[in-house]
């Protein structure tokens, strides 16, 4: 899974130079997006400087695309399936699977929570998902506004606390971000 953004809402596209595909569709929602088999994320760290290069290659080792980050509004956080001294395991949105070097000093391993609690804020579906008084299934409900930004706090198991409101005034409340090996989230990078 590579998840990019400018907004809630926009897309960018990735260039595969060595496929018949000329490009790849990449999107910020991940909603109910299957983690079974992931292990977490490989991302960029700060030390990515613009215009350096990912290099995917396939599992037979013959390279099969690269990443380019040329602008601060894109994210690459690629959904990891497997790690060894060499290679993280990646798997692409279209399911492709490919290896990034270890070695590469701008990409790191990061876990599902670690990544969660880095974003700016998260979405959910409150009718399926809604937001409690507590991490418990039958805590009391909160009042939900979808025009809130709800910014990630602290993960408790399969709970996430997030705040929302103003300043002084932030309330707190509980959503599942996952629940049967799938994510019930969206991440939104960016205000």
């Amino acid at each position: 899974m590579l998840l990019a953004c400018e907004s809630k809402y926009t897309k960018h596209q990735l260039e595969l130079p060595n496929s018949n595909q000329t490009s790849i569709e990449v999107k910020s929602k991940i909603n109910k997006k299957s983690i079974k088999n992931s292990i977490g994320l490989v991302v960029v760290t700060e030390e990515y400087k613009f215009g350096e290069v990912i290099d995917i290659y396939d599992l037979k080792n013959n390279k099969l695309t690269k990443i380019v980050k040329n602008d601060e509004y894109q994210i690459i956080a690629l959904n990891c399936i497997e790690k060894n001294n060499d290679y993280y395991v990646i798997e692409l949105e279209n399911g492709t699977k490919g290896k990034i070097k270890t070695d590469l000093k701008f990409i790191q391993p990061q876990s599902w929570e670690e990544h969660i609690l880095s974003v700016f804020s998260v979405e959910f579906d409150n009718q399926t998902n809604p937001l409690l008084l507590n991490p418990k299934e039958n805590s009391s409900k909160q009042l939900y506004n979808s025009d809130e930004f709800y910014y990630p706090v602290k993960i408790k198991e399969n709970w996430l606390q997030v705040k929302y409101g103003e300043g002084k005034n932030y309330k707190y409340g509980w959503i599942k971000w996952k629940e049967n090996d799938y994510l019930l989230i969206d991440f939104f990078y960016f205000a």
